[in-house]
């Protein structure tokens, strides 16, 4: 069943009920790239499965094996895909940002050179070019 029913309504509604993940009833590189992203969700701490993975795989088999999915089934696994980026989409931002579902902690995120205390790009490049760029 679909998690994001609401988000879903709203994404059809601006693509003007569009499909997001096919074209010219082909996929598209962003629906086989999503489908990686979940076959590899255990990396980012997720169960594939919460993503729709075994519905997704039905079809991307059919796909793969060159016969051709039908309108039907392209408009289902468009759905599919939808749902597993929204609730993906959430759960990473659960993880990273502490958001309790309805609100996020306020983080800021520092630059990595910040974080690793590397020199800026400026001093980088003043010390290469021995030029000063202000």
């Amino acid at each position: 069943s679909l998690h994001s029913r609401t988000e879903l309504i709203s994404f059809y509604s601006e693509r003007a009920f569009q499909p997001g993940w096919s074209k010219d009833e082909q996929l598209t590189c962003n629906a086989l790239e999503l489908r990686h992203l979940i076959q590899n969700a255990t990396f980012d701490g997720f169960l594939p499965e919460d993503y729709h993975l075994d519905g997704l795989n039905i079809f991307f088999e059919k796909y793969f094996s060159g016969i051709p999915l039908t309108p039907i089934d392209l408009a289902k696994v468009d759905f599919l895909l939808s749902d597993a980026f929204i609730l993906y989409a959430n759960h990473i931002g659960k993880a990273l940002f502490g958001c309790d579902g309805k609100q996020c902690k306020k983080t800021t995120i520092q630059p990595a050179a910040k974080i690793f205390d590397l020199p800026s790009h400026e001093a980088i490049h003043e010390k290469i070019l021995g030029v000063d760029k202000t």
